[in-house]
């Protein structure tokens, strides 16, 4: 539209345009017939501690005095409180099972 608008002018363009797109074969066939109707779902909200959390791990970071570079996160997704806990590199499943529960 704004290419023929550079070029040509009339007092009905648009309108005359609009309705040569309808009727055009081509543009009927390859134009999306999916609509989206209704409203869309939203996502469940928590309502209770520690029912939903997300666990991390940091790690490249500098040595404490306790020779711990890496860091354990968990994160509470109803208020967003992070817990941290230090560890060493070489960190065991049943190490992050201790941080974890503790």
């Amino acid at each position: 539209m704004v290419v023929l608008q550079k070029f040509f002018y009339w007092p009905k363009l648009q309108q005359d345009v609009g309705k040569y797109i309808i009727s055009c074969t081509t543009y009927t066939i390859a134009k999306p017939t999916i609509k989206k109707e209704g409203l869309y779902t939203p996502l469940p909200t928590l309502n209770q501690l520690w029912k939903s959390i997300s666990m991390e791990y940091m790690s490249t970071l500098p040595s404490n005095k306790h020779g711990n570079n890496y860091v354990f996160v968990v994160v509470d997704k109803f208020c967003k409180m992070p817990i941290l806990g230090a560890y060493k590199k070489s960190i065991t499943t049943e190490d992050t099972d201790k941080l974890f529960f503790e």
